[in-house]
C-alpha cells in the first residue's frame, strides 16, 4: 500500500524532522557523552553503577557486539572505583561487569566503601603540643568556620618565622658589607677606582679620613708590621709635598 502524492510529501517531512530530533545518530552521540562522563555518585551501589553503564554502552555503541560492549562498560567501571579495587578485579581476571561488581561488593562489605574513608594530613609543630591537638581535631571537623579559627595560629606563627628569618638575613648582609669596607685597601688601587668622587683611606678604605689620620698605621709602625712584599706596602706612595719647617728653611718630606 502506498500513500497518495499529496499525503506522501507531508509524511516524508514528518519522518525527516523526527529523525533530526530523535534520530539514532544524534542520540548515539548524546549517550556516548553521558557514558564517558558517568561516575559513581555518593551513596550509589556498585551494582546500580554497573547496570547503568551497561545500558548506556548499548545505546552509545549500538553497532558493536555484546562482548565489546561489555568490555567498554567494564573499563568505564574501573574509572569509578579505587585503584586497589581495580587491581583485585584484574587479578581475578574479570571479563564482565557482573564479575567485577561481585568482587567489589565483597571487599566493600569487609573494608567499607572508599567514600567513607577520610584522608587526613598530620600537622607537626615543635612549639606547642596543644596546637597539634587542635590541628588534629580540625582535620576531623567539616565546619569551615572551625577550620579558619584553628588555622589562624599556624598562619601567624609562620609569618613571624618568615619575618625573623628575613631580619637575620638582612643583618648578615649588613655585617658582611661592613667587614668588607674595613679591609686593607687594595681594590681601589688595583682596579683604579680611587677617583675624585671615591677617595678613601689607603689602609682601611674608610671615606671619613685619609692615610695620615688613620689610627691603624702611623708611618713606621705600618712599615715594621707589614712585610715588604705585601700588596699595601707595594702600593704605598708617600706624599712628597715640600713644606718648610718652622724655624728652619729646610724642607722635609711628609
Amino acid at each position: 500500500m502506498s500513500l497518495p502524492t499529496h499525503e506522501r510529501r507531508p509524511y516524508s517531512i514528518l519522518v525527516r524532522r523526527l529523525e533530526e530530533r530523535f534520530g539514532s545518530a544524534r542520540q548515539q552521540n548524546r549517550w556516548l557523552s553521558r557514558f564517558e562522563m558517568r561516575t559513581r555518585n555518593s551513596g550509589e551501589t556498585v551494582a546500580a553503577l554497573g547496570d547503568d553503564l551497561r545500558q548506556m554502552v548499548q545505546k552509545a555503541y549500538c553497532n558493536l557486539d555484546s562482548l565489546a560492549q561489555e568490555v567498554l562498560a567494564l573499563n568505564q567501571l574501573y574509572k569509578s572505583i579505587p585503584i586497589e579495587m581495580k587491581c583485585r578485579c584484574v587479578d581475578r581476571e574479570c571479563k564482565t561487569v557482573a564479575d567485577a561488581v561481585d568482587i567489589i561488593e565483597r571487599y566493600e562489605a569487609l573494608l567499607g566503601e572508599s567514600s567513607q574513608k577520610k584522608t587526613s594530613v598530620r600537622s607537626v609543630s615543635y612549639e606547642n603540643c596543644s596546637e597539634n591537638k587542635l590541628d588534629m581535631e580540625w582535620q576531623n571537623n567539616g565546619d569551615p568556620n572551625v577550620r579558619l579559627i584553628s588555622q589562624q595560629p599556624n598562619n601567624d606563627r609562620t609569618i613571624q618565622m618568615l619575618l625573623s628569618r628575613m631580619d637575620k638575613l638582612e643583618n648578615q648582609i649588613r655585617n658582611t658589607n661592613n667587614r668588607s669596607n674595613f679591609r686593607f685597601g687594595r681594590n681601589n688601587y688595583q682596579n683604579g677606582s680611587n677617583t675624585q668622587n671615591q677617595r678613601t683611606c689607603f689602609i682601611c678604605d674608610s671615606p671619613d679620613h685619609f692615610y695620615r689620620q688613620c689610627s691603624m698605621s702611623n708611618g713606621h709602625e705600618f712599615r715594621e708590621n707589614k712585610p715588604p712584599n705585601s700588596q699595601n706596602f707595594r702600593n704605598f706612595r708617600p706624599n712628597t709635598t715640600m713644606e718648610t719647617v718652622q724655624g728652619d728653611n729646610l724642607p722635609f718630606i711628609q
